[in-house]
């Protein structure tokens, strides 16, 4: 929280994003529909690139976690959104930055872990993981914001 009072820039991705959302106060548990494994979309609330003249943008980015933040924190202006992962993304301040979903990771990274956690998700959801995996992801569009937000 030292960082956050001294409104040192920090981002935070998937389970830095819990952390953030934790200890901004806001609950963090088990996500009710279970694990998000694969490629999903996104409603985006924020400005920037993905900003579409005052309506929210759509994007896809790939997710591997069980865990979310389940409230937005105090304070904070909701990002990102996903009927499964209401709180996707958010910032506090102009400051912190925090994504559940991973733009840095790729789909042959996702495939496997999806194929790992196969005796825990399921065949059907492990198979629906790799088959969303061919339509590609916005992981670079969300890296530039990312660090357009670090350079501001």
């Amino acid at each position: 929280m030292s960082l956050v009072a001294a409104r040192r820039k920090l981002v935070g991705i998937c389970f830095g994003h819990q952390v953030l959302g934790h200890c901004l106060g806001a609950p963090v548990g088990r996500a009710p529909g279970g694990w998000h494994v694969g490629r999903f979309g996104y409603d985006w609330h924020g400005t920037g690139a993905l900003h579409a003249g005052g309506e929210a943008a759509r994007f896809d980015l790939l997710a591997v976690h069980q865990d979310q933040v389940l409230d937005l924190p105090a304070g904070a202006r909701l990002l990102a959104s996903a009927p499964t992962c209401p709180v996707a993304g958010f910032t506090y301040g102009d400051h912190v930055l925090a994504l559940q979903p991973h733009p840095e990771l790729d789909t042959i990274t996702v495939g496997n872990l999806a194929d790992r956690f196969r005796p825990v998700i399921g065949d059907a959801a492990a198979d629906a993981a790799r088959a969303g995996l061919a339509a590609g992801h916005d992981g670079d569009a969300i890296g530039r914001l990312i660090v357009e937000f670090l350079s501001a």
